[in-house]
């Protein structure tokens, strides 16, 4: 089962795909980029709102983080997704511009938002209890709830609320994980901002027997964590209804 193609390119049916590959234990890497990670990747110095990251050009150690950025942007594999921001979320040309720079074929490219928008409730009523049916790993904010999700991880790996700038020993102390404990075919969830990207880049890199999710903001009303609050949370709302569209 194949992500869907243009001109015909389905938000609703490329979610079921990834559905699909987690009920079926084949394995793959999401990771998504959106406005501020685009930012980076150009070296555009920028604050996230909340204080979830920030990058600023003229700061060494944030020009090596781009670098790393970059290379997950355009980083290369079969089962290694990116999803970049649609043209009705983000406007055409940003959509054309993500699309080019990332290099990836077409067939492995896929909304930023897969998880989002008017595909969130079918993210909490089909993705996450196919992640509960798998053997399961999550990083995220140490803060959250963790008990109050729908699956089970048999690890948990806490990061800061500002990942992007405390934790990148959590790498190596994934890598090591992996590695000593034999850990294959297990779901990894990874919510960190485009420190997330980095992981995901990384661990497939490493060990691509598993499955690497971008998950994002979408577990932050189940974990009590959060920042800002994101439109598409409330199924009545524009972003809750929002069908996305492709260029």
């Amino acid at each position: 089962m194949n992500l869907t193609l243009p001109p015909d390119k389905q938000f609703p049916e490329d979610i079921k795909v990834f559905k699909h590959k987690l009920d079926n234990c084949i394995n793959f890497t999401v990771s998504r980029y959106g406005d501020g990670e685009w930012a980076v990747i150009k070296g555009t110095s920028i604050q996230i709102k909340g204080g979830e990251f920030s990058f600023s050009g003229d700061r060494e150690e944030d020009k090596l983080k781009r670098e790393k950025l970059s290379a997950s942007f355009v980083f290369q594999h079969p089962q290694y997704y990116v999803g970049i921001p649609c043209p009705c979320c983000q406007g055409q040309n940003r959509f054309e511009q993500m699309r080019e720079a990332s290099q990836q074929p077409i067939e492995r490219l896929t909304w930023a938002n897969i998880w989002c928008n008017g595909n969130y409730g079918y993210l909490r009523t089909e993705v996450l209890p196919a992640i509960a049916k798998r053997k399961s790993v999550l990083c995220c904010n140490g803060d959250g709830a963790i008990e109050n999700l729908p699956f089970t991880p048999e690890k948990f790996f806490p990061i800061s609320h500002d990942a992007w700038e405390n934790n990148w020993d959590t790498i190596e102390t994934l890598k090591d994980y992996i590695d000593s404990d034999n850990i294959t075919d297990h779901v990894f969830a990874i919510a960190g901002g485009p420190f997330a990207n980095i992981l995901c880049y990384e661990l497939t890199k490493f060990n691509s027997n598993n499955t690497y999710i971008d998950i994002g903001s979408t577990l932050n009303p189940l974990l009590g964590t959060g920042g800002f609050f994101r439109g598409y949370f409330d199924p009545n709302s524009y972003w809750g209804r929002l069908n996305c569209i492709w260029g």
